[in-house]
């Protein structure tokens, strides 16, 4: 990226028919971390936009942020005060 290399440390994932919904957590060689909210073909292939997530496939997503509590924790604070 334009501000420093990376790596993803932790990575959750939700495959539907059509693609795989990731949530990675990214530490920067710098310092900081980000969450990365992306997709893959099924074919392994990264995309380059928007995450799009079916709403008759948010609990497989969900139950995979379950499966690893620092994603999870990180994920909730989206919408808890």
């Amino acid at each position: 990226m334009p501000w420093g290399k990376g790596h993803v440390v932790e990575e959750v994932s939700a495959p539907d028919q059509y693609k795989e919904a990731v949530i990675q957590l990214i530490e920067w060689e710098a310092g900081g971390q980000s969450l990365r909210f992306c997709q893959y073909w099924p074919d392994g292939r990264f995309q380059r936009q928007p995450m799009m997530v079916d709403v008759d496939d948010i609990g497989g997503l969900r139950a995979a942020l379950r499966t690893n509590e620092r994603l999870f924790s990180l994920v909730k604070q989206l919408v808890d005060d």
